[in-house]
């Protein structure tokens, strides 16, 4: 029965069926792995057993393996490791600060480099999203692949059955902002801009959609900076570019947008009490900004940057409320560049 437990929990993974063992494991190259969580007390019965972790790596690699822990939420006996763990947390479902990738990406590569037999394993909680962002982006840092997409697909073959690895967008972005400064050879620094608006666009009225209207919060470094009225959707102009004015935020860096949906009364019951749902959120470093700007629709001294709908990361459990038009999008207007 635990057998089947965790193979059922390994989704889309595959797994390391050898030498009498049976693990949410896989090697991705031969000195680097992907591997679920090693896991203790009742975990255990459906994910990674630690003991049986600690017997794969002094049997297949003694003294040469480095453990690299990308969980923010939880952790274990370092010492079963021989002490050889780093830890680079951050948030499941998320991209890291561009700081963090680099970090990780420079402690892989002296760690591989400092001996032919090293090896370094990589996880996170099921060690696909997170996983899949710092090997995809190592494998860039090491010149080992050209392009973002070449990295998702390498890892998607090797780490899941249907080659589908890293499937979050904010995610798949990170990994396209650390390919750009290893090409660019810029110096990362967080850049101030003014958030002053944010603007759905569709070119058909949402009329069946279940909620009806949306609310934008925005979020910097965990904490809350704004969040919007209902803006009703049916009444949104596609042409309009001052949708919903933001009051002038200063942001840097690390920015989520997250987006909730109003739901009509009669969709639920509960939206007679003002039940909201998240609907999807997004991640943008503004440092990045620049490149994916939308200059057709610059008036004045603004900037804009448009996020398609297949580049949001979806968070409603309820289909109908993931089911937008294929042209639904966002776009934030900035002013200028502050100095």
């Amino acid at each position: 029965m635990p057998s089947v437990l965790k193979r059922w929990v390994s989704q889309n993974r595959r797994r390391y069926n050898s030498d009498g063992f049976d693990l949410d494991l896989t090697y991705i190259l031969p000195n680097l792995i992907a591997m679920g969580f090693p896991a203790g007390n009742y975990e255990r019965f459906y994910r990674n057993n630690i003991d049986d972790v600690c017997r794969f790596f002094e049997m297949k690699h003694p003294g040469h393996y480095r453990i690299y822990n990308l969980c923010s939420e939880r952790t274990y006996d370092f010492s079963r490791f021989q002490f050889n763990v780093v830890v680079f947390p951050f948030e499941d479902h998320q991209p890291p600060p561009i700081e963090l990738i680099k970090a990780c990406c420079d402690d892989i590569d002296a760690w591989i480099k400092a001996h032919p037999e090293n090896v370094a394993a990589v996880h996170c909680k099921a060690g696909k999203g997170r996983t899949g962002l710092i090997i995809c982006a190592y494998l860039l840092h090491a010149g080992l692949v050209s392009t973002p997409i070449e990295a998702l697909s390498l890892y998607g073959r090797m780490r899941t059955v249907d080659c589908h690895g890293v499937t979050i967008p904010s995610q798949q972005r990170y990994i396209n902002y650390y390919s750009h400064l290893l090409k660019s050879g810029l110096r990362y620094q967080p850049l101030r801009l003014q958030l002053c608006g944010i603007q759905f666009l569709h070119d058909a009225a949402l009329e069946e959609y279940p909620c009806s209207g949306l609310v934008f919060t925005v979020v910097h470094d965990k904490a809350p900076l704004w969040t919007s009225e209902v803006i009703p959707v049916h009444s949104q102009v596609a042409e309009n570019p001052t949708a919903h004015v933001v009051p002038s935020l200063n942001v840097s860096a690390d920015v989520l947008v997250e987006c909730y949906g109003q739901l009509h009364a009669a969709f639920a019951l509960a939206s007679l009490f003002g039940r909201r749902e998240k609907l999807f959120h997004f991640w943008f470093n503004t440092f990045f900004i620049e490149g994916e700007l939308d200059n057709s629709v610059v008036p004045g001294n603004e900037i804009a940057w448009t996020v398609t709908v297949d580049r949001l990361d979806m968070e409603a459990k309820d289909r109908a409320l993931r089911q937008f038009p294929p042209d639904f999008r966002i776009r934030l207007w900035f002013h200028r560049p502050l100095l």
